[in-house]
């Protein structure tokens, strides 16, 4: 995976699928300490299941796009990590 600018994600009943690395940094000023968050999560929903990402940019390419993110589809194993979340979401 590569993933810039992400989000952390708490959720305490979820199952971490891709843990924020703790050599990660609050950008933001607020000194969130990575081992509390997750970059991906899933969770069940209702009669099924979701996966939460902490990027706005993780499926969208790079065709020009820069708001609110650049696309990082193209990026590391990415479009892999994408298609297995489909995989397991339809399964």
């Amino acid at each position: 995976m590569q993933v810039w600018d992400s989000c952390g994600i708490g959720a305490p009943n979820g199952e971490v699928i891709l843990p924020i690395p703790l050599d990660c940094y609050d950008a933001g000023g607020n000194n969130y300490n990575p081992a509390d968050y997750a970059f991906a999560v899933a969770s069940a929903y209702g009669s099924g299941n979701v996966i939460v990402a902490g990027h706005s940019g993780i499926a969208g390419d790079d065709n020009g796009v820069t708001c609110a993110s650049p696309g990082e589809i193209g990026c590391g194993s990415n479009l892999t990590f994408l298609m297995n979340c489909i995989g397991y979401l339809g399964s």
